[in-house]
């Protein structure tokens, strides 16, 4: 008994050790964005459905307002896409195209893609991979965008 409580401990701790970092090679391709989410809502780009997050819930009666916001944006992300080739990253999110170099760091629990864009422009983006999907964190802007391969 005393061996298999040790085990499942061990497991808890070092558990995400183990878990595997995302390689450029993964990154490569075309990807096609199918969940935008900020602090207070998110949005299925395919279906047009916008729904309130938790941190959301607190606005209350500007909550009706926001998703009808978010839904009327839906239809200009239909073709918002990120492609990477190489170390090179290009996003585009209806009429903001961002484009350049990038490397990949590890901070704390996570990976970081650090681009400088052709505009003049830096940002410093979490991502994983996870369930086949690129999911990009901008934690200056607390958005979330979520990719699928195409």
């Amino acid at each position: 008994m005393k061996k298999l409580f040790l085990t499942i401990i061990t497991l808890i701790f070092f558990a995400p050790l183990w878990s595997q970092k995302a390689t450029l090679r993964e990154l490569q391709g075309k990807w096609k964005l199918v969940t935008y989410a900020t602090l207070n809502a998110s949005l299925d780009v395919a279906s047009r459905k916008a729904t309130v997050t938790e941190s959301g819930k607190s606005l209350g009666e500007l909550n009706k307002q926001l998703l009808l916001d978010m839904e009327g944006y839906a239809e200009n992300l239909q073709i918002a896409y990120l492609e990477i080739e190489g170390n090179n990253f290009m996003s585009v999110v209806y009429d903001v195209v961002k484009a350049g170099p990038f490397t990949i760091s590890d901070e704390k629990d996570y990976q970081v893609i650090s681009a400088k864009f052709d505009d003049g422009t830096s940002a410093n983006i979490y991502f994983i991979i996870k369930d086949h999907k690129l999911i990009l964190h901008y934690p200056a802007s607390s958005k979330t965008y979520t990719y699928a391969k195409q």
